[in-house]
């Protein structure tokens, strides 16, 4: 195995290559606006990934497809907030809140997505066809909370699809209250088939409409409430600015469950993922002149409505003094 690591102090302007195997190709560059990007290519997947600003993938192609969300950002901005840089096919969102903003919150979705990490590294295996790109970060406040969030994606050659599987440590002897989403944007594709393993009932799914939504999203919203599985086919209409539901899924033997967008024309974007420490999906479906996305499955540990409300809901997740646990999930595209 091969691994290449490096100090944000120490990374280069002009794009470069890094490193080249079997598994796949690594380039290094800078964006205009200064933050850093690696470029992966592997047979089957190119990657965008910013290794210190959130360990975000900005873009991702599959078996030649882009299926990364638009939005109005061609190229990441340095920032520490949400919404200032929107445009990644994945972000991170938590660790000490998540959702909209509550009490004491500066922005949404907490300190993740655009965390700023200290190192950022690459792993080859050739003989099992792997590529993997991980850092680290540390978030430490006293008389509150420590902790390590160690994330990993994983390229394997043969496979159009990302594999993420990210550790969190809690560094202190006081136990870790926490909340996590991983915000998975696709691409929209108009008069896509949503499945999943959930009932679409009352008691499985809740809908939560933007309070800024246009009329006519209103009315379209409206009949989600009245029957949710009209909400498994992606309207090939607006929806200003966009909705939430909430999905509790059913998981398999293993304790994954399987979301899955299926284009008119066959092409399938699948999403699973170990519902050990997230029970829950969040769907995010926005179309507006400017934005299009596709959130048919962001694995949670909750709903996105703020702490104050998880922990009244009791949907916060409790990490005991100086233990760990591994959050794993996979995205990928089939033909």
């Amino acid at each position: 195995m091969v691994r290449v690591t490096w100090a944000r102090a120490a990374w280069s302007q002009a794009e470069r290559v890094v490193l080249e195997s079997s598994a796949g190709t690594v380039t290094q560059f800078t964006y205009d606006s200064g933050v850093e990007g690696l470029r992966v290519r592997t047979d089957k997947a190119e990657a965008v990934i910013l290794p210190f600003q959130g360990q975000q993938i900005w873009r991702l192609t599959l078996d030649g497809e882009p299926v990364t969300m638009h939005t109005m950002w061609d190229e990441p901005v340095p920032t520490s907030v949400f919404a200032q840089s929107y445009g990644p096919f994945l972000m991170h969102c938590g660790l000490t809140w998540m959702g909209a903003p509550g009490p004491g919150e500066r922005w949404n979705h907490g300190e993740l997505p655009c965390a700023v990490y200290s190192s950022a590294w690459v792993e080859v295996d050739e003989a099992a066809g792997t590529l993997t790109v991980g850092g680290e970060y540390e978030n430490r406040m006293s008389h509150g909370y420590g902790y390590r969030f160690t994330p990993r994606l994983v390229f394997r050659t043969g496979a159009a699809a990302v594999e993420v599987s990210t550790q969190i440590e809690n560094l202190r002897r006081s136990p870790l209250s926490w909340q996590y989403l991983t915000h998975v944007n696709w691409v929209y594709w108009p008069g896509a088939r949503l499945e999943q393993d959930v009932a679409m009932d009352a008691d499985h799914v809740s809908l939560h409409p933007a309070g800024s939504q246009d009329e006519a999203t209103a009315a379209y919203t409206a009949s989600l409430a009245e029957s949710p599985d009209r909400g498994n086919v992606l309207p090939d209409h607006d929806v200003v600015p966009e909705y939430v539901a909430v999905l509790t899924p059913e998981a398999d033997a293993d304790g994954w469950a399987h979301f899955a967008m299926v284009r008119p024309d066959g092409v399938r974007a699948r999403v699973s993922y170990d519902t050990t420490e997230l029970p829950r999906a969040v769907r995010w479906v926005s179309r507006t002149p400017d934005e299009q996305a596709a959130g048919f499955c962001m694995p949670a540990t909750g709903h996105h409505l703020g702490r104050a409300q998880s922990d009244a809901d009791g949907l916060t997740r409790t990490l005991p003094g100086l233990a760990s646990t591994t959050i794993r999930l996979r995205m990928g595209l089939e033909r």
